[in-house]
């Protein structure tokens, strides 16, 4: 019954994976192509961080009114549209047409954050939540890992990083037009979403995932940059340990979805953000491997979370995990902004080790959740 619902939502997180992640490899290209410095530069990620924001502050607005599997379509649409300007806008010479399109290719990746996550919530077996999530989000590791591997062999093949991006663009267009078979009645009829959500655990638990997702999406945003920068790597090697990152992530995901792993979600998350610290540290002092090894310290971390708050908050879930999302953009743009900042101050090795600072606050925060919630 709901077959094509799930194919149409794994492939959403697919084509959020693959937009989302294309514009790590191209970042030295973008900089280089427009002249800009990293401060200008960082503006394509900040912006973005910032539209989804904005997306997410009114995600009770739009899910009620256009329901989530309509809601899914427009931003699958949102995200092509965003990923086809941005490579026109260097065919066109147009650093405003690249501020544009970075601002609708931020909405179309928020949103569908956040419509993915709420699919699958509402009609995943919660005997084996914690394994359809790690399903989902294999999709966005799959798709991460071909993201840096289709824009580096068609480089290498003398094709232009705005060529590139434009096959990019296909992906979510082509799961757009796809979507058109399905009306989503099914799914709508059960999104009931609850909104009495206390301010601390909203808080608690809105700092905890937006730090750890900084974190990752540092990784993932400005590792090419950082072995490129910090490490003299060539272009080839930096998109390599990018890919790698990438290989980590799915294929940690991927065995967590198929394998039941022992321990509790409190023991897996915190477990893993330790590995994760210690790992990030290391690529960003001695050898950019390590930043690549992050990746599968970090592959269950996301899965684990969001089964532990449908567990913790029950009929609750849907809205929590709507709060989260919203910090989670939030604090991308403050990470955007800052790195930026700090790597024109300071320099990019510096700057990288935000991330092991995010990290290592997300461990006093868990440890502050445990004392809270006991019970769980």
């Amino acid at each position: 019954m709901y077959r094509f619902i799930i194919f149409i939502t794994f492939a959403t997180f697919f084509s959020m994976g693959i937009t989302d992640n294309s514009r790590g490899p191209v970042y030295p290209d973008i900089l280089q192509s427009f002249d800009i410095d990293t401060i200008r530069g960082s503006l394509i990620f900040t912006l973005a961080s910032l539209s989804g924001l904005i997306t997410n502050l009114f995600s009770k607005v739009w899910l009620f009114r256009f329901g989530v599997f309509k809601s899914s379509r427009f931003f699958l649409f949102m995200q092509f549209t965003g990923t086809a300007t941005m490579a026109l806008s260097s065919l066109a010479g147009s650093y405003a047409l690249l501020i544009m399109s970075s601002i609708i290719l931020g909405a179309g990746i928020s949103g569908i954050g956040i419509t993915g996550n709420v699919i699958i919530g509402n009609i995943a077996n919660k005997k084996y939540g914690r394994r359809y999530f790690s399903f989902l989000h294999s999709m966005y590791g799959i798709a991460s890992f071909l993201a840096p591997i289709i824009i580096s062999f068609m480089k290498e093949s003398e094709i232009s990083w705005e060529y590139a991006i434009l096959v990019i663009s296909a992906f979510p267009l082509l799961f757009g037009l796809l979507s058109f078979k399905e009306n989503g009645k099914l799914i709508e009829k059960e999104n009931k979403i609850v909104y009495n959500i206390l301010f601390r655990d909203g808080l608690l638990w809105g700092l905890i995932v937006s730090l750890y997702v900084a974190a990752e999406i540092l990784i993932s945003s400005r590792s090419v940059y950082i072995a490129q920068e910090v490490f003299n790597k060539t272009n080839q090697e930096a998109s390599f340990y990018l890919s790698l990152f990438f290989v980590f992530l799915l294929s940690g995901r991927v065995i967590f979805s198929l394998i039941k792993f022992p321990g509790s979600n409190k023991s897996l998350i915190l477990s893993s953000i330790i590995l994760s610290l210690l790992f990030n540290l290391a690529g960003i002092l001695y050898n950019p491997i390590f930043l690549s090894l992050t990746g599968l310290s970090m592959s269950i971390i996301f899965p684990c979370v969001l089964d532990h708050l449908n567990l913790l908050f029950k009929e609750k879930s849907e809205r929590i995990v709507s709060i989260i999302l919203t910090y989670m953009a939030g604090m991308l743009v403050l990470m955007h902004l800052l790195f930026g900042w700090l790597a024109n101050m300071v320099g990019p090795m510096n700057a990288a080790l935000i991330g092991p600072m995010f990290l290592f606050i997300v461990i006093i925060l868990l440890f502050v959740s445990f004392r809270l919630y006991r019970e769980s």
